[in-house]
């Protein structure tokens, strides 16, 4: 059967569609490998049009092949003996421009596969001159995109690793600033054509000596119920155990949840600080990054007594959570609710402070006594068949006090 003008016309419409809906990936790779990067995101601005020209090409080419197959059955013997289609007139030629387009459009998915990985083991002599840089980048597009970018940044020396997100218009960047300097990172990202619209350090940082008295530590220590604050509970035993250590001033959680710092006594060398540190870590199951070459600025440091004030706020934000759920079984007066809800807050507060260690936090008969104690509170108030089920708040709480992690630890 030959091609009709129209499906073929249709069909090139089809095309250029496709094509012009991923050219602002496509072009980043071409522009890496013709030597011209500085051009990379030129076609950025087709992004905001793109997903109408997906729509387009999608209704090109199906009407193509429904208009090719609505005369299948007419015109299979229309063509005069010796008058052969040409290759633009036939279904493979159909078929060819279907899966050309099918694969510009998908293009996005799979363009980081035809980057090659050039990233370099960096020798790190000082690990105070380790930086973290946080850069705004405006004009990414898709993962193409983000992968230029890093090919570019990886080329240069000192450079540790770099993660780039074309949905947050960020790149970060792990560098060593004794070999490269955060001006020269901003450089090579703007001669890619991408924009630096702004940057930061992810940690507010001064310059630490090798005999500087304070280590920072990254950790999971964020409270479920509430994550802008720290878990009280959990965070209770680790603290109490640092501060036991002669070799430790004081041990403290900023009110966030995510950095511990530790101020050491004087002439207590590195191995004995990770020596230290490693082990208490290890024992309470808490996940750690040291965040080296950086001195961390917070607005709250909370000590091991101090955290008590977070469990106090993690009782409460737990007791108006029961009360919400209970308030699904029955109606409670405003004296019964508010009433039902001191006594459940009192409940938990006093037994957040009744531990030291996480061998008593993650006991699980402690737990069960401690929702025994809810639902014999709770009786006063409502009947025992209102009282949700709570194994469900019991098996977290165990779960979250036994696993901990950067992403996720609480009590809760």
């Amino acid at each position: 059967m030959k091609l009709e003008k129209t499906s073929k016309n249709v069909a090139y419409t089809g095309l250029f569609a496709g094509l012009a809906a991923s050219s602002c990936c496509i072009f980043p790779l071409i522009a890496l490998i013709a030597g011209i990067g500085g051009s990379a995101s030129a076609l950025a601005w087709i992004e905001p049009f793109r997903i109408y020209l997906i729509g387009l090409a999608v209704i090109a080419i199906t009407y193509a092949w429904y208009n090719y197959l609505k005369h299948e059955k007419t015109d299979d013997c229309v063509c005069e003996p010796g008058n052969k289609p040409k290759w633009y007139q036939t279904k493979k030629f159909l078929i060819g421009i279907s899966l050309f387009v099918a694969v510009s459009l998908s293009f996005p998915y799979y363009a980081h596969i035809f980057y090659l990985d050039n990233k370099k083991e960096v020798a790190v002599l000082n690990k105070s001159y380790i930086q973290i840089l946080n850069i705004n980048v405006e004009g990414m597009t898709c993962a193409s995109c983000e992968e230029h970018i890093k090919h570019a940044v990886n080329d240069l020396e000192g450079i540790i690793n770099i993660d780039a997100s074309y949905e947050n218009a960020i790149a970060q960047v792990k560098f060593d600033n004794s070999k490269i300097s955060k001006e020269e990172i901003e450089k090579a990202i703007n001669a890619t054509g991408y924009k630096v619209s702004g940057s930061e350090n992810k940690y507010k940082t001064v310059r630490i000596g090798e005999n500087d008295n304070t280590s920072y530590y990254e950790v999971g220590l964020v409270c479920n119920a509430a994550p802008n604050i720290g878990c009280g509970s959990r965070s209770k035993p680790v603290l109490l155990a640092l501060n036991r250590q002669d070799e430790i001033k004081e041990a403290k959680l900023n009110k966030e949840g995510t950095i511990i710092s530790i101020d050491w006594e004087d002439n207590v060398s590195i191995n004995t600080r990770h020596l230290i540190a490693d082990k208490i870590y290890k024992s309470n199951k808490v996940d750690v990054n040291e965040i080296n070459g950086t001195k961390i600025s917070s607005k709250i440091w909370l000590n091991s007594n101090d955290v008590d004030r977070l469990s106090l706020e993690e009782a409460s934000i737990i007791a108006n959570q029961l009360i919400a759920t209970y308030k699904k079984k029955r109606e409670l007066t405003e004296i019964q609710e508010n009433n039902l809800r001191n006594d459940i807050e009192n409940i938990f507060y006093d037994f957040f402070l009744n531990y030291e260690t996480l061998g008593q936090l993650s006991d699980s008969n402690e737990y069960r006594k401690l929702m025994q104690k809810i639902t014999e509170t709770s009786q006063a108030y409502i009947k025992v068949s209102d009282i949700p089920d709570l194994d469900s708040l019991l098996n977290s709480c165990y779960r979250h006090a036994e696993n901990c992690n950067k992403s996720s630890c609480c009590s809760s």
